[in-house]
């Protein structure tokens, strides 16, 4: 379950629309639907339904809560039966069109045409296939339903789709493997942590269907066929085994009637699979290729017999990894990374826990803390700190529905799995139970050329394959099949939702003035989330030079790294966004105290304890090396932002690396430390904060007094607390001297596969610039760019940006940008503005009032503006990645800082 791990949730900024109820009693019939059971939740507010219907045989569970945001699933139980892939292909193919909807992804091509997101498409899991919905409104989400039954029930299942996922080729004279699905899967397969995890699995639960690869191996692909994937489709996807799944404020009743009405159209298939599940006796050793580490691995339990150990066993591997100082936390500093797929897996029917580092040397310390655990839990893990977890699983607490797939497909009711009891006594008890089961010892021994042999066989496999006439004839008529085959796009036969039907839940959730001392500006709105209180304390820091954001950065991060040092039932998260500092401290209700008083923390950080300040230096830095988001480092040293995250990590990096390099150590943490402790009085302002919190409003008071307390503090700790503006900006010299755009011809390296193209516009501030954003990302540059090449697009208060990633065109992909500019110039009309207005639907609501007043005119005329800073030459192109020499042969600069900071 995510919120174990502390995943982050986006606070929605749209009026809720009511209590929910209970609508349906247990045992009563609804049209045609028998209600099986019925679960109140208290921790995740919300109510379950457990439904059957009865003509089809599809079972239905309905979440009601008040979330707006509603959520579906269609999910199918459908466990591999080899190693061909035959689940993953099925799963594309009904991703191709049905006849009604002649149309190759069809959940990608509806973002723009109704509210649901573009990145929420089908995916399959080790034994289940879903296909996702999503929309906040009732209308566009019942015809979200309608269109994914029809396309994964009635699919064209032709053969021509089964062959573009996979297919045999002859080409001149050698036999090669091709297909959408085949390359994704070899990509796969080259991953480290994908074959560790895959063969964890496999060998663990062998003698049940997980020891097959559901996603496919790519040398076994072979054994799949277009008749095999039809009879599989047949036994395993049809309306009697469907799991109809839905969640958010619906009013089910009214549903019932239409989900009656859509499950009735379709063949009822009533017949039971018979799925073989005889799990072997564990073998105790398992060796594996790639890069050391090692792993103990224990099979937990099975879902449906001792759910509630599912929670008990996610909680204590939080206990065991996530915990500063406890646990195998402590030997972080020695081996410095977990082994892979470390912890809880939850996504099957046999839970596997495993625990291990990247090392092959850390067997001694791994049975020593297995003997030590079993032998006295508490001294390992202490009683409070067990509490203070209780706490933190709670927190941020969301009822995902994509996380409780297992126990759905596995038949557990509801109130097995919704309402887990977190005891103390019954965790170490589980513990005890698994530790004391049979494990088996995983190590990957060292083999940096294990993907290249792998490959190689492969290679010799297929040039030894020997072939029959029939074999020849039935590969030229599947190459005939390819080679005639017209790319479906009807988008014409797809629902589409228009603009008008969003503009009424475009309202700004309620909120009230928060009355805070010494003038400072405070917002209270209702609790998202139930017995949570979320506090924001944002600093304006966009008058900072360079020099002061750089510093500011390492403040973020230091006080992260302090917070996070302490067992806290409480969550801080430290960001800079749109030249604001956001400080979000988040608790429960019952915490809201001691809260407060674990942040008191932030307003008088240690930064004067160089040794603290050393040991969290270290952990930072070694962060931003290993920071892989390469579209936000593009986006920002394109954009030419006054300090870019290349320019942070530069600093931070350089600062750790000039103290190690240092015969004299303490005096440049001293000069560090003194940094920090100045840049940090120059954010102590009253006048650049301003508050938001989401509570109950029960304690609002409680909150209030809070935060005056600790308004109090900061006013005597900092002389200048209430100084005005102007006055404090002089004293502390803070000027941000603005930078002229450069119209930059950079090639800069970074050790990526395949080169990111990028042009930067400095255009007027415009609402246009969202709607051609959108459009030129998701209609008009996919049509220029190759098959592995990705367009992006983003538009950013008067900087507006087009890119491609994996992308080998370089200079060749500024005429993709050129080009969709004048395409979409000639095309532009009511629809392309609906679809772009609908893809930009976003939390915020402020903005989409602004985009959805935006005519054809304006955005014709912004994008004219866009193509005459081309012809003129104002623009800023950068390609990041490889070398390039043809580039610097002609006068392109070479920046290497990026791999000096590696």
């Amino acid at each position: 379950m995510n919120f174990i791990r502390g995943a982050s949730i986006s606070l929605s900024k749209y009026q809720v629309r009511g209590t929910f109820k209970q609508q349906l009693n247990e045992g009563d019939t609804y049209a045609n639907f028998q209600v099986k059971s019925v679960c109140k939740s208290r921790d995740f507010h919300t109510i379950a339904y457990e439904l059957n219907h009865l003509p089809t045989n599809l079972k239905y569970t309905h979440f009601t809560n008040s979330q707006i945001n509603n959520q579906g699933l269609l999910l199918f139980h459908t466990p591999p039966e080899d190693d061909s892939g035959i689940v993953n292909i099925v799963q594309e193919i009904c991703n191709s069109g049905s006849d009604k909807h002649p149309v190759r992804d069809t959940w990608f091509h509806m973002h723009g045409r109704s509210l649901q997101p573009y990145d929420l498409g089908p995916y399959i899991g080790p034994d289940y296939t879903v296909f996702q919905i999503q929309s906040m409104l009732q209308d566009d989400f019942q015809a979200l339903i309608n269109l994914t039954f029809e396309q994964v029930l009635r699919p064209m299942f032709r053969e021509v789709d089964f062959l573009q996922q996979f297919r045999l080729q002859q080409m001149k004279g050698q036999n090669m493997l091709r297909g959408n699905l085949y390359n994704h899967m070899l990509k796969q397969w080259q991953d480290i942590e994908f074959i560790y995890t895959e063969s964890m699995r496999k060998h663990i639960l062998k003698g049940s269907y997980y020891q097959y690869t559901s996603g496919g191996i790519p040398i076994c692909m072979l054994q799949a066929s277009y008749e095999r994937a039809k009879q599989y489709f047949d036994r395993f996807i049809n309306i009697s085994k469907c799991h109809l799944v839905t969640s958010g404020d619906i009013d089910i009743l009214q549903n019932l009637q239409k989900f009656d009405e859509l499950c009735n159209q379709y063949p009822v298939n009533k017949q039971e699979n018979k799925i073989l599940y005889k799990l072997q006796e564990l073998q105790p050793r398992l060796n594996i290729q790639g890069i050391p580490q090692v792993s103990l691995a224990f099979r937990g339990p099975d879902i449906k017999d001792q759910t509630q150990d599912y929670l008990r066993l996610t909680l204590l591997s939080y206990l065991i990894h996530d915990i500063y100082g406890v646990g195998l936390a402590q030997y972080l500093d020695k081996y410095q990374a977990y082994a892979s797929n470390y912890g809880s897996d939850t996504s099957l029917k046999n839970m596997i826990f495993s625990i291990g580092f990247k090392s092959d040397e850390c067997v001694d310390d791994l049975y020593k803390f297995i003997a030590d655990i079993k032998r006295d839990f508490y001294q390992i893990i202490p009683k409070e700190i067990i509490q203070i977890a209780f706490d933190r699983v709670k927190l941020r607490r969301n009822l995902d529905i994509n996380d409780l797939i297992p126990f759905i497909i596995h038949d557990v009711r509801p109130q097995n799995y919704l309402n887990q009891i977190l005891d103390i006594e019954a965790t170490i008890d589980t513990s005890n139970r698994l530790f004391s089961s049979q494990k088996v010892t995983i190590e990957m021994t060292n083999n940096p050329y294990y993907i290249e042999h792998q490959r190689e066989q492969e290679e010799k496999y297929l040039k030894e394959l020997k072939f029959k006439l029939e074999d020849y004839k039935r590969l030229a008529r599947e190459q005939q099949i390819i080679d005639s085959d017209n790319t479906i796009l009807s988008l014409k036969s797809l629902p589409i939702l228009k603009i008008s039907s969003v503009i009424p839940i475009l309202k700004e959730e309620k909120q009230k003035i928060l009355d805070l001392s010494y003038s400072i500006k405070g917002t209270f709105y209702n609790s998202k989330f139930p017995q949570q209180t979320s506090v924001y304390w944002i600093i304006n820091i966009q008058d900072f030079s360079k020099e002061d954001i750089q510093i500011i950065h390492l403040i973020k991060d230091l006080l992260l790294e302090i917070f996070n040092m302490k067992q806290s039932a409480n969550d801080l998260e430290i960001s800079i966004k749109d030249n604001k500092l956001i400080i979000e401290l988040v608790c429960l209700d019952k915490n809201i105290n001691s809260a407060f008083q674990e942040a008191f923390i932030i307003i008088d950080p240690p930064f004067d304890d160089i040794d603290l300040v050393s040991q969290s230096l270290q952990m930072i830095a070694s962060s931003y090396v290993n920071n892989t988001d390469t579209t936000q480092l593009v986006k920002d040293y394109a954009e030419q932002q006054i300090c870019t995250l290349v320019d942070v990590a530069r600093f931070i990096c350089g600062q750790e690396i000039d103290i190690l390099r240092s015969y004299d150590p303490k005096r440049l943490l001293k000069k560090l430390s003194q940094k920090l402790i100045a840049n940090f009085f120059k954010l102590m302002n009253k006048n650049n904060f301003e508050f938001n919190v989401y509570s109950n409003p029960y304690f609002e008071n409680t909150i209030k007094q809070n935060i005056n307390l600790m308004l109090a503090n900061l006013k005597i700790q900092f002389e200048d607390f209430e100084l005005p503006i102007k006055q404090f900006y002089e004293k502390y010299e803070i000027d941000r001297k603005e930078q002229q755009f450069k119209y930059l011809r950079d090639n800069i390296q970074i050790n990526i596969q395949g080169n990111i193209v990028s042009e930067t516009y400095k255009v007027e501030h415009d609402y246009s610039y969202y709607l051609i954003a959108k459009l030129l990302q998701h209609q008009f540059m996919p049509q220029y760019c190759l098959q592995q090449q990705i367009p992006h697009c983003f538009y950013n208060n008067g900087y507006f940006t087009t890119m491609t990633s994996n992308d080998i065109n370089n200079l060749k992909s500024y005429q993709i940008f050129e080009n969709s500019l004048h395409v979409l110039v000639d095309c532009l009309d009511d629809e392309l503005i609906n679809y772009a207005k609908i893809q930009c639907f976003q939390l915020d609501p402020e903005l989409m009032s602004n985009i959805f007043v935006v005519n054809g005119d304006q955005i014709l005329n912004c994008a004219k503006i866009l193509l005459s800073n081309i012809a003129e030459g104002t623009t800023a192109q950068v390609i990041f990645g490889e070398s390039i020499p043809k580039l610097i042969e002609k006068g392109w600069k070479l920046e290497r800082f990026i791999n000096d900071i590696q």
